[in-house]
């Protein structure tokens, strides 16, 4: 079995919600797309920040150019949004967490050639002009090499258990940047809780 079918097993169901969440955004209408790149800045900054910290580029050298803070802090400057803080994650702290999270990361850049298209047909072109972010390897080079990295890795069931891990500190993150942005009172109130 590869790592990559089982973190794929492991979370499809989650990576499906949220996907379904980011469908039911109209982002060819600018404020969806604004709420879109917020949700993305409050998780991609924060996994981005961790996973590298947690030296992922030890098991994965092209780290580097899979970032996309950048291009989204650029799209975010672009639309005139404020860029969220964020700390790291604590229990993304190795490479194999590291590596699960990412593995999100990359299936999340994936949907975003199916958003660029819905940006790129609406009539904002604001929007049109803050698209580093799902630009970011348009032409699937960086898809493509993951997949077979992740095909190529030889690990053993605790390995495969702290990458699963990774991905689902991943999710979290996301629900988490949902939460934020779809419902900051509710996020207030809990706050203060």
């Amino acid at each position: 079995m590869s790592l990559r079918w089982v973190l794929r097993q492991g979370i499809g169901p989650d990576l499906e919600r949220l996907n379904g969440l980011f469908r039911k955004l109209d982002v060819s209408r600018l404020r969806d797309y604004a709420l879109y790149l917020t949700i993305q800045a409050r998780a991609v900054f924060a996994l981005e920040y961790s996973a590298d910290a947690a030296k992922v580029a030890k098991i994965l050298p092209d780290w580097r150019a899979r970032c996309r803070s950048e291009a989204l802090a650029a799209d975010l400057a672009e639309l005139g949004l404020e860029t969220p803080a964020f700390d790291r994650i604590a229990g993304i702290a190795d490479p194999m967490t590291a590596l699960g999270a990412v593995y999100w990361l990359e299936a999340t850049r994936a949907g975003g050639r199916l958003l660029l298209l819905r940006v790129a047909a609406g009539e904002e072109p604001r929007s049109k002009q803050a698209t580093a972010f799902l630009r970011h390897d348009a032409e699937g080079r960086l898809a493509a090499s993951f997949s077979e990295h992740m095909q190529s890795i030889d690990v053993g069931e605790q390995q495969e258990l702290a990458a699963l891990r990774g991905a689902r500190f991943a999710f979290a993150a996301y629900q988490q940047a949902v939460a934020e942005t779809l419902n900051p009172e509710r996020q207030r109130r809990s706050d203060v809780a």
